[in-house]
């Protein structure tokens, strides 16, 4: 009787400790052809995952899923099966944490499987735990470096082309000799450009009258005394007391041969202008516009020679830029699992 009374209570104390598996998911699953499914479910240290499945179709006909992982979300896998057809299996828990079986079918068919999850506590174990999982968006944000081009400002300026030069033009009549050309590269992002034109007789009364002009020196001049909109209608105006008359042409470089070949070319040219002295022209340069331009200066002196005096500028309106590191940044958002409260 003594012994009876001392069993009956190690049965009743070993029963106290036991733990009742709780389900976690018992359903009959679905697993598309050529995909993966998963279940989510969370699972505490200690406890002990208890997985039955069965694989079937319709037809209840066993047909295996190729892959069957169970893992920790964000950790290591914990078992893996292939060409399972049913099973059971007993995993120990050793981290709390969300956790998933996956299922892989490659085939083009769907697969049906029976599926049972139970968690077994550890003994001792009475807190309370809830084992459904929920969902939320993270964001996670990429910063990275990339080349950045960026405007510094726009810089108006007065460009010489063309230096003084001056060059002797035999007299009219001296085939190839009675005439001079000048190229002239308009420079990019120009919006007028200017050339200057001063014949004379070759004294030196005369060159120091013709060269006492400088185009360049006055266009930056005025550049920086009057207003934007006030230089923009500005036309140099180039005077001197000992100058001669000279014809002046303006013309594509294709007529440069046929101008010092004596050819009258002027239903060709963009521009001439008959027994000029002294002169500044002043051209505006459309966008597209050959860059590429010849200035013509003929000697209409019979019988005598003459000295041309030339010269070029441009003004430029160009905005500057520089090359800079810029940081960017992309942000994608996932959904993760976490257990719920």
């Amino acid at each position: 009787m003594r012994y009876f009374s001392i069993l009956s209570i190690l049965l009743l104390f070993g029963s106290a400790k036991a733990q009742n598996p709780v389900t976690i998911n018992k359903s009959t699953f679905k697993v598309g052809g050529v995909s993966n499914e998963y279940i989510y479910f969370g699972a505490k240290s200690g406890d002990q995952i208890n997985i039955s499945i069965k694989i079937t179709d319709k037809k209840d006909r066993p047909d295996d899923i190729n892959e069957v992982i169970l893992g920790k979300y964000g950790g290591d896998d914990l078992w893996k099966a292939e060409g399972l057809v049913t099973t059971n299996k007993k995993i120990s828990i050793n981290e709390t944490g969300v956790y998933f079986l996956k299922f892989w079918n490659s085939s083009l068919w769907r697969r049906m499987a029976d599926i049972s999850i139970t968690r077994t506590p550890s003994e001792g174990d009475t807190t309370a735990f809830n084992h459904t999982v929920q969902w939320r968006l993270e964001y996670d944000t990429t910063f990275y470096t990339v080349k950045d081009t960026v405007s510094l400002g726009v810089d108006t300026f007065v460009k010489e082309i063309v230096p003084i030069t001056v060059n002797r033009i035999e007299k009219l009549g001296d085939f190839k000799k009675d005439r001079v050309t000048y190229s002239v590269l308009v420079p990019e992002n120009t919006v007028y450009w200017y050339y200057k034109v001063s014949s004379f007789f070759s004294n030196s009364l005369n060159v120091k009258d013709a060269e006492a002009y400088n185009l360049t020196n006055d266009l930056e001049t005025k550049l920086s005394e009057l207003p934007w909109n006030k230089f923009r209608n500005y036309t140099p105006t180039c005077t001197t007391k000992y100058t001669v008359r000279a014809d002046v042409v303006r013309f594509n470089f294709a007529y440069q041969s046929s101008f010092l070949e004596n050819k009258d070319i002027k239903m060709y040219n963009t521009g001439s202008e008959d027994k000029v002295k002294s002169k500044v022209f002043k051209i505006k340069h459309a966008k597209g516009e050959s860059r590429n331009q010849i200035i013509g200066v003929a000697n209409k002196q019979s019988g005598l020679e003459i000295y041309n005096n030339f010269q070029a500028a441009a003004l430029v309106i160009e905005e500057k830029f520089e090359v800079v590191d810029a940081q960017k940044y992309r942000t994608k958002s996932k959904k993760v699992p976490y257990l719920s409260e």
